[in-house]
């Protein structure tokens, strides 16, 4: 039951209905799809559902119960032709419409709880009335056709895993291959070039006295030159000296064991309970960890400070500084050995974060004190 208005009320999928009027209680027959026009001041009772009298202005102050029977405008439309122009999507009429038109084969597969998909898709009521004039099934996904049959699906001209692998590795191979290649030629062209371009040692030529008749010849020294052979060599070396190659894998080797270690003490900072003092102007905020506890949090007792006297930065060696908090008593205690845990109000800070301290205290702040377990922040009162 559901109230449109102060007089109309739609009923659905209702056998009786029961009025309690001011004139007198009286029992209504239901319907599957109806609205009900009641007299004013009236309470419906249908099963487990109730609707209250409606105080206020009210237009039907006699006791007669009109019965309005609306339509589905869209799904008449679908099925029949044009001959019911007439008929509106606010019509109505007094008497039952025998309405009947084929049915809607909706495949409804086995598999249902398997599947993760929680959300119902819209159907679209134009092909859902040609596939019911047809007396076909309604698939709602590609995966039901498949399921049912309707899409043949040849798995054996698809390889299996092994098949897979085989075509994943020979496509591979080639690639290398096709890849060693342009390589060999890139190196080639390039040793070529910087064949041509090595600048040959010049020497000078010197006046050199008469010789006497003689034909005898003889070799004059001159400045060695380098061979073409020398020349690969010395391009070949410089080309496959390790040291650079040694120095680039060291520092990657270096950088991800620094990004692991920085990613296992961010999951060990976020994987436990820890107590933390935040300082906020409103348009910075610094969170700074206090101490880690053993235990979850429903297993202390916590009472922060009442008062924050000072906040202090303390410079020490290296460019180090120690952040130091003067509060009142901080209580923490243990539930089930009544044990107090003693909290340090002295923290060793980064210089970075000791430079945005200094900037922020020099400014009105606010400071308190949360408790985070599993990345989930409470405050403490």
């Amino acid at each position: 039951m559901i109230e449109l208005s102060s007089l109309n009320t739609l009923m659905y999928h209702t056998n009786m209905v029961a009025l309690d009027c001011p004139a007198g209680q009286r029992m209504v027959k239901g319907c599957s799809f109806c609205v009900m026009q009641l007299p004013c001041r009236c309470s419906i009772t249908s099963g487990d559902l109730y609707l209250p009298p409606k105080i206020g202005t009210c237009a039907n102050n006699s006791d007669s119960i009109t019965i309005l029977h609306p339509v589905n405008l869209a799904l008449i439309q679908e099925f029949f032709d044009t001959g019911y122009e007439t008929i509106e999507g606010h019509t109505t009429f007094q008497k039952f419409v025998d309405l009947k038109i084929p049915t809607f084969k909706i495949f409804n597969h086995s598999f249902s709880k398997y599947l993760a998909a929680d959300k119902q898709d819209h159907l679209s009521l134009k092909k859902m009335a040609d596939r019911a004039k047809k007396d076909e099934k309604v698939f709602q996904t590609l995966a039901e056709s498949m399921i049912d049959g309707y899409v043949d699906l040849d798995l054996n001209s698809f390889p299996d895993t092994s098949g897979t692998i085989a075509i994943s590795a020979a496509c591979l191979a080639v690639i290398c291959f096709i890849y060693s290649i342009w390589s060999y030629l890139k190196f080639r062209k390039l040793t070529a070039i910087l064949a041509l371009t090595h600048q040959i040692n010049q020497s000078h030529a010197f006046p050199t006295p008469q010789p006497d008749l003689s034909f005898i010849y003889t070799q004059k020294p001159g400045a060695p030159s380098q061979t073409h052979t020398e020349i690969l060599e010395h391009v070949y070396t410089s080309f496959t000296t390790p040291w650079p190659y040694v120095t680039l894998s060291v520092i990657t080797t270096l950088m991800i064991c620094c990004y692991a270690h920085k990613l296992w003490r961010k999951f060990k900072r976020t994987h436990k309970t820890t107590l933390h003092i935040e300082l906020t102007t409103g348009t910075d905020c610094i969170l700074i960890e206090l101490a880690s506890l053993p235990l979850c949090p429903e297993h202390w007792l916590i009472t922060p400070p009442e008062d924050i006297h000072a906040i202090t930065i303390n410079r020490t060696c290296l460019l180090w500084a120690n952040l130091t908090i003067d509060t009142s008593d901080f209580i923490i205690r243990n539930i089930h050995t009544d044990k107090q845990l003693k909290i340090p109000m002295t923290i060793h800070i980064s210089p970075f974060k000791a430079l945005r301290l200094r900037n922020l205290l020099r400014q009105p702040y606010t400071a308190y004190f949360l408790l985070s377990h599993h990345q989930y922040f409470k405050l403490l009162q």
